[in-house]
């Protein structure tokens, strides 16, 4: 029986983002570290911009995204 192939986390592995992911990630990776805005906030918003270029990741109540995949 095969298993599943686990894809690696792309935040994890940023050199194989494409660039306009990148882009993106590197916007609101500089938003999370200065830490002035609520980083669940920041997340959700994180989120809708990944999911426009067909990605996803998830996040916890403490704002600290993981998992960066394709949708």
């Amino acid at each position: 029986m095969m298993e599943a192939m686990e894809l690696p986390d792309l935040f994890d592995v940023s050199e194989e983002q494409p660039e306009r992911l990148a882009h993106i990630v590197e916007h609101y990776a500089a938003l999370l570290d200065v830490g002035n805005r609520d980083g669940y906030q920041v997340c959700a918003e994180f989120l809708r911009a990944v999911e426009r270029v067909g990605y996803t990741f998830s996040y916890g109540l403490d704002g600290v995204p993981y998992g960066l995949r394709l949708l």
